[in-house]
């Protein structure tokens, strides 16, 4: 949570790409698992400073993370605009694209924050979403942005005669 919380106290100014794309008129995650939860399951966010296209930083986040980020409530919405704040970053790739905007996850959108006026498809070229501040703009994936990966919630059973506190101080905290 530390790490978090350092996170969202920074200043960004940079664009970010998110999980979502546009499923042939229905926005989708491309996180494949559907957006499972369990329990009161929140993703851990994280910011990449280095620009891709849409398709290499969902690669990297599925590589190194879980998938680009989803963000389907306003409270998360709120969540990643502190992040993205915190590090002076304005624009970022996440996980929404045009397969008709599902997420990376197969998820459909229920929640979006669109920039006035998108998402437009100018061109007939913007299969993409990328974040501006807080507010959602379809792009062409081609184009370089920073990258914003989540992590799925990890849990740790306790070991065989160890006690929880024993095996949680083990294993550290994540997310």
């Amino acid at each position: 949570m530390k790490e978090i919380s350092s996170i969202l106290t920074q200043n960004f100014t940079y664009r970010l790409w998110i999980g979502l794309y546009d499923a042939v008129d229905s926005w989708k995650w491309s996180d494949p698992q559907n957006g499972v939860k369990v329990g009161d399951y929140r993703p851990c966010y994280e910011l990449q400073l280095e620009t891709r296209s849409w398709l290499d930083a969902q690669s990297f986040c599925r590589l190194n993370h879980a998938d680009l980020a989803n963000v389907t409530s306003p409270a998360e919405g709120e969540k990643v605009k502190a992040l993205l704040q915190r590090d002076g970053v304005e624009q970022a790739w996440f996980g929404l694209h045009r397969d008709s905007w599902v997420w990376t996850d197969g998820s459909a959108t229920s929640y979006t924050s669109w920039l006035a006026g998108q998402p437009n498809n100018a061109g007939r070229s913007q299969g993409c979403v990328y974040m501006e501040k807080e507010k959602w703009n379809d792009f062409p994936c081609t184009n370089q942005y920073y990258v914003l990966c989540q992590s799925k919630a990890t849990f740790t059973l306790p070991s065989e005669g160890a006690s929880w506190r024993t095996d949680r101080v083990r294993a550290g905290s994540s997310g």
